[in-house]
């Protein structure tokens, strides 16, 4: 219920599920700042419309932080670089003709939404996971 209620503040009973499943795949990820989510759309190209390839191949302020850490003797995964596919996935949108599109306005408008609701939130999950207050009837 408290999921719920941070992503809907204002209690419309919906919940967008591009906004909650970004949430989700961003879970342990630091909450970006204004300038790292400008940093990110002018490492994609720097327009508002990008596809899956311009999106992956960008510099986010997760990848670092999301970079796997594989053992010497295993297949080394791109961790960071899947999560941007999931990412471009969930909040792209399909065309006409011709492959998917994402809004890159859009999606920094999506991740700029926790920290302005909760900002001593640190990571994507403490602001899904934060206590709210019971609705008084």
């Amino acid at each position: 219920m408290g999921m719920t209620r941070n992503i809907d503040n204002g209690n419309t009973g919906l919940v967008n599920w591009r906004q909650f499943l970004t949430y989700l795949t961003l879970g342990n990820s630091p909450l970006p700042t204004v300038n790292k989510l400008n940093e990110a759309k002018m490492s994609a190209g720097g327009k508002d419309v990008v596809t899956k390839s311009q999106f992956v191949s960008a510099n986010f302020w997760f990848d670092d932080h999301e970079t796997s850490q594989d053992r010497q003797y295993s297949e080394p995964f791109d961790r960071a670089s899947m999560i941007k596919e999931i990412l471009f996935d969930i909040n792209a949108k399909a065309q006409q003709e011709g492959e998917a599109l994402l809004q890159f306005d859009t999606l920094v408008e999506i991740l700029r939404i926790p920290y302005a609701r909760n900002n001593q939130a640190k990571i994507f999950s403490d602001f899904l996971f934060s206590p709210v207050k019971a609705i008084a009837i």
